[in-house]
């Protein structure tokens, strides 16, 4: 249940350079450095947070919002629905499922 709210918080802030997600994240970095699974997707959130710092955006629409993309949404929904088995897809042997939100973040 943690891993699925640690994620959340990644998701939900990716690109903004959120000071008090950051924070939040960094005091679970401390809390969860004995625990690999968990410390994996706290430096995942962290560095969709950190996406923010202006070299990258996260946005599936396009053209001004008139338009979004198909793929990006698809990365999306199949990173969220990934979270529903976060302990044996995510943190298990399955863990290149992330390179699907990759068409999410534009340059």
């Amino acid at each position: 249940m943690s891993r699925r709210a640690i994620m959340g918080l990644g998701l939900i802030s990716v690109g903004t350079n959120n000071a008090r997600v950051s924070g939040i994240l960094r005091a679970l970095a401390t809390y969860y450095k004995k625990d690999p699974g968990h410390l994996f997707l706290v430096r995942i959130a962290q560095g969709f947070v950190n996406a923010g710092k202006g070299l990258v955006s996260a946005n599936p629409f396009y053209s001004d919002g008139f338009l979004y993309s198909k793929v990006a949404m698809a990365g999306i929904f199949i990173t969220a629905i990934s979270l529903l088995d976060c302990e044996n897809i995510l943190v298990g042997k399955f863990n290149f499922v992330f390179y699907y939100l990759v068409k999410f973040f534009q340059s």
